[in-house]
């Protein structure tokens, strides 16, 4: 949707994989640019694309959409501004056939600035093994860290498995794929399969202020809004618990003293533990406002600084 400045690229680094037995399916969301006609133009070229018009739903209906139609065993997602490395399904399949029984596999993704072209691979995982592929408890991991490392440009997953989910909710504008890869992960207690390599490109286009959601999109449709319904899996896993808790406390620190959202917020942080507060985020909610609004900036300046350190390492 509104992508025929980066389109090209991405289909493009689609066609030019090393592994070629694929179908390429291209969903049209209502576009108004000419990003339906650039699709269109690509299909006449190459036999193996599929192309798709629909009226404007979203990007969960346009993934689901694709899902539905699907014919292959696996499926992958790639968002028509982001791009993968020529041998990213090579790879993506291998990683599949060596552990048949996951739900979902995933690999490192490298994030672009668009504006300066800067890369940033992505934050480690917790003790992954010094493998190349690996079955990885990425609950665990997450539990430390609060967030997932999955990436929806990154990611290859069972067609089974997706549809046996529920595909994407199309009710949710924040974190759809999150729910969607959290309940695959479950469908292994917790475990992914991992290439440790980074194989796909995220491309940072515009701040999420400049988005249609803005910077506080609706709470109630955002997944930390929806995650009663793990509540006694929460209670018989600690891990989940922990996991769960930290990503409320770190979708939750933007909504804080925002009257819309006051009745959903207290709601939504009454669900969390005490033990799982760690010192940033008990200062975070703890303090007065004031105080917690200090640290946050002088917290973001420093993390600024290291992600400065780290884009010149790279460059």
């Amino acid at each position: 949707y509104k992508v025929e400045k980066y389109l090209p690229e991405c289909i493009d680094s689609i066609l030019a994989q090393t592994f070629t037995d694929f179908e390429l399916l291209l969903v049209d969301d209502g576009s108004p640019d000419n990003s339906g006609k650039i699709c269109d133009d690509y299909a006449t070229r190459d036999s193996r694309i599929r192309v798709f018009h629909k009226q404007n739903g979203g990007v969960s209906s346009a993934r689901n959409l694709g899902i539905k139609e699907a014919q292959a065993e696996y499926v992958a997602f790639l968002d028509s501004d982001d791009w993968w490395k020529p041998e990213f399904l090579e790879k993506m399949m291998g990683l599949a056939n060596k552990f048949p029984h996951a739900s979902c596999c995933c690999c490192w993704t490298t994030t672009v600035s668009a504006p300066t072209g800067t890369q940033q691979a992505a934050e480690g995982l917790c003790g992954i093994p010094a493998k190349e592929m690996f079955f990885f408890d990425v609950i665990r991991h997450a539990a430390q860290k609060g967030r997932l490392p999955i990436w929806t440009g990154a990611v290859v997953a069972k067609k089974s498995a997706i549809e046996t989910c529920g595909g994407f909710d199309e009710n949710l504008i924040v974190y759809e794929d999150y729910a969607l890869w959290f309940d695959l992960c479950l469908m292994n207690d917790g475990f992914v399969a991992y290439y440790n390599a980074p194989l796909s490109y995220y491309r940072l286009d515009s701040p999420i202020a400049n988005k249609p959601r803005g910077r506080l999109p609706n709470l109630s449709r955002h997944w930390v809004a929806h995650l009663d319904k793990y509540k006694k899996i929460e209670e018989a896993h600690p891990n989940i618990k922990l996991f769960l808790d930290r990503f409320r406390l770190f979708c939750l620190l933007n909504y804080r003293g925002n009257k819309t959202w006051q009745k959903e917020y207290r709601r939504i942080l009454s669900q969390v533990s005490p033990n799982s507060f760690s010192l940033k985020y008990w200062l975070a909610f703890k303090t007065p406002r004031l105080v917690s609004r200090s640290l946050r900036k002088l917290y973001l300046r420093a993390r600024a600084r290291k992600k400065r350190r780290q884009e010149g390492n790279l460059s």
